[in-house]
């Protein structure tokens, strides 16, 4: 059973969240909701959900003040809205899927399928990860990227840059690979040696080895080895400049 959470100001939404989730989702556990932020981020440390569905627009806040004052990579999250303008920064919180009002019961069971099948997902090549000899971090610095069909063995000093893609991630190396990988940023960035790699952004993940150049434009953009260029957060430039002065290799 997966523990689920609606946080919605809208009583009439709720219910019909509700409704939907009892009636045709029997592997759906319903244990709360919460309209405000206060309520939200009480709730969901109290509950520690497997699934929130989280609307856009709550009483007090946005759904993103509420993921900001969480830690969200713990959670699968299902964004819900009446309007579409939201999307794209609502997958950068890793978001599994994105629900327009009003409901209809096809649309939330197929967010719900999303959650199983990445749960599934992950177990099943964790598991292959366990028995295939080598796809553990060894003393060469390699790890395992995981994708849906396929564990690919990358040194840690050939990743040149990782980029958030929905709930999951992709893996730029240095001889020129696009990995899709079923972790999330967040996930994949735990696995990486901090003294080697630095998010810049909500989104990115780079190699300091691989900075070819820094630009002083909005918060700061850099310049990747494969020339890629990659944004850099007003509130990241300072201490990635310091990084960048040490010369870390």
């Amino acid at each position: 059973m997966l523990k689920t959470i609606i946080i919605e100001d809208e009583l009439s939404a709720q219910i019909l969240l509700k409704n939907i989730l009892d009636e045709y989702c029997p592997s759906i556990k319903y244990a709360g909701h919460a309209a405000t932020l206060a309520e939200s981020t009480e709730l969901i440390l109290k509950i520690k959900p497997d699934v929130i569905f989280l609307d856009i627009s709550l009483e007090d806040c946005t759904a993103f003040d509420v993921l900001d004052a969480i830690d969200y990579t713990q959670y699968k999250i299902i964004f819900t809205t009446a309007y579409e303008e939201y999307a794209s920064m609502a997958f950068r919180y890793e978001a599994i899927d994105y629900i327009l009002k009003p409901y209809l019961p096809k649309d939330v069971l197929t967010a719900i399928e999303r959650v199983k099948t990445r749960d599934y997902n992950q177990q099943l090549m964790q598991k292959l990860a366990d028995i295939i000899p080598g796809t553990k971090k060894t003393t060469i610095d390699k790890i395992s990227i995981q994708s849906s069909k396929r564990i690919v063995l990358v040194s840690e000093e050939d990743i040149i840059h990782i980029e958030a893609d929905g709930a999951y991630c992709k893996v730029c190396t240095s001889d020129g690979q696009e990995i899709h990988c079923s972790k999330s940023l967040k996930e994949m960035e735990t696995q990486l040696p901090k003294s080697l790699f630095y998010r810049t952004h909500l989104s990115h993940v780079v190699n300091v080895n691989h900075i070819k150049e820094f630009q002083k434009e909005d918060g700061g953009r850099i310049i990747m080895s494969n020339d890629q260029s990659v944004p850099v957060s007003r509130r990241k430039k300072s201490e990635l400049l310091s990084i960048i002065a040490k010369g870390i290799s």
